[in-house]
């Protein structure tokens, strides 16, 4: 069908609904799309407007490839998206709820029987009361029903709490658990660390590598530091000028930078992985000695400091959408294993961009092949948080997993950028795979569920 035959079929149908909400109230509803081409829009609007048009308020655009909250006034401001599939057919159930200037906006697609984490949870200030309605504008339809309104309940108080960032002035962040301790490294001059028992305070221990390596002084960039047998093994980045491999006998260092060369030139974001059968894998962004830029991977050696670069494979180049705002860029590789399934979680975009963000990629084997999730980007841009990227991954003091990553240092400016922490997990689905799903990015206080 040709465009303008498309654009004389659509149909648009609005509808007010008799329910209004605002602070401290929580709005329900469900909703199904015809088709995947449907598009519903819902608009939370002025109560006195005569037609639900989201001005002055704020509205949802749902189709079958995500979900995007808008702020509507004189301009239109995207505040939020989450990339998801949203089957057709099939009723949907939504939630926002407003408490404290936060809209925490839920869209219920899990599986029967799992806690529903909220896919937005935004900074909106004091709202006014806002009628709620809807719009339909496609050839296909969509429908709306059980629209409803409730108080919003009331979050436990006390315990742990934390508000992003929780370290300033740091970017990359690495962490090891280690004797009951966290050591969290980062991009900074000569890698500083910082030592924590709750992942909440965090002391500041010294510079973990003195004196650079490999003659290179400078661009200390995303150190990644694994126990083995005994010995701490540091994957460091000197920018673009040496990457390779550092050890030491304590986490604290000192790290000494390991042979007469390094590994890799124009190369960063190292990644140290030990498998379950005990082999030892190191992953990276690389650009050198013939190399096409991407994400590679390769099985160490039994020294695990010189690599096996027969093992070598390149597994992921920028090819989506999420990953070339301000330039074609995969990078920070980290991996993750569950149930014989490799997760290779890994950022996208130009790190300067807002958009620069997280996702990940599943795999049969330590070096692939790599298939992308459709759930990524799974930590992006919000209208709180900008860059939010460079993650790592690592188990809570009650078991459950909290990702750490860094942010912009404000909505203006990129640089220095914060390090920041929160919830995610694996979350079962009906077709019997797990995705993973973040619980943020957060800018609001937060409790720390894990030391509950």
């Amino acid at each position: 069908m040709s465009k303008d035959l498309y654009d004389q079929s659509k149909t648009v149908r609005e509808k007010v609904f008799d329910t209004t909400v605002s602070s401290g109230e929580t709005l329900t509803l469900s909703f199904k799309l015809s088709a995947a081409e449907s598009v519903l829009t819902l608009y939370l609007g002025k109560e006195d407007a005569t037609a639900v048009n989201g001005y002055n308020g704020y509205s949802v655009v749902i189709t079958g490839r995500s979900i995007t909250f808008y702020r509507q006034g004189a301009q239109l401001t995207e505040m939020a998206v989450k990339h998801t599939a949203v089957c057709p057919s099939v009723w949907y159930d939504l939630t926002f709820a407003f408490d404290e200037g936060y809209c925490t906006f839920y869209f219920h697609d899990d599986m029967e029987g799992v806690e529903p984490w909220p896919e937005f949870d935004l900074a909106v200030g004091e709202i006014d009361r806002y009628t709620v309605g809807m719009k339909e504008e496609s050839v296909y339809g969509a429908e709306v029903r059980d629209v409803s309104v409730k108080p919003t309940e009331e979050k436990p108080v006390g315990g742990v709490t934390y508000t992003n960032p929780i370290l300033n002035n740091h970017a990359d962040p690495d962490i090891l658990y280690y004797d009951g301790v966290y050591y969290l490294y980062a991009t900074s001059k000569e890698y500083d660390v910082y030592t924590s028992t709750d992942l909440v305070n965090w002391e500041y221990r010294g510079k973990s590598l003195p004196g650079g390596g490999w003659g290179v002084h400078k661009h200390y960039w995303a150190p990644d530091v694994e126990e083995i047998g005994g010995k701490f093994y540091m994957a460091v980045s000197f920018g673009e000028d040496g990457f390779g491999i550092a050890v030491a006998d304590s986490p604290l260092g000192p790290f000494v930078c390991q042979g007469e060369a390094p590994l890799l030139k124009k190369t960063i974001d190292g990644h140290i992985f030990v498998d379950d059968d005990g082999k030892v894998y190191l992953y990276y962004t690389s650009w050198w000695d013939g190399r096409s830029y991407g994400i590679y991977g390769v099985e160490m050696g039994d020294d695990l400091i010189t690599p096996k670069w027969e093992t070598e494979r390149k597994l992921l180049t920028p090819t989506v959408a999420w990953e070339k705002h301000m330039g074609d860029v995969v990078e920070a590789p980290y991996m993750l294993k569950k149930d014989g399934v490799y997760y290779l979680v890994y950022s996208g975009s130009h790190t300067q961009s807002p958009h620069y963000a997280v996702g990940y990629a599943i795999g049969k084997s330590p070096l692939g092949a790599f298939v992308r999730s459709s759930d990524s980007p799974i930590l992006n841009m919000t209208s709180d948080v900008h860059g939010p990227a460079h993650c790592c991954i690592v188990p809570a003091p009650d078991g459950s997993l909290v990702i750490l990553y860094h942010c912009h240092n404000s909505l203006t400016d990129v640089y220095p950028r914060h390090t920041c922490i929160d919830r995610i997990r694996f979350a079962p689905t009906e077709g019997g795979r797990w995705r993973l799903e973040v619980w943020g990015p957060t800018s609001r206080e937060m409790k720390a569920v894990w030391l509950s």
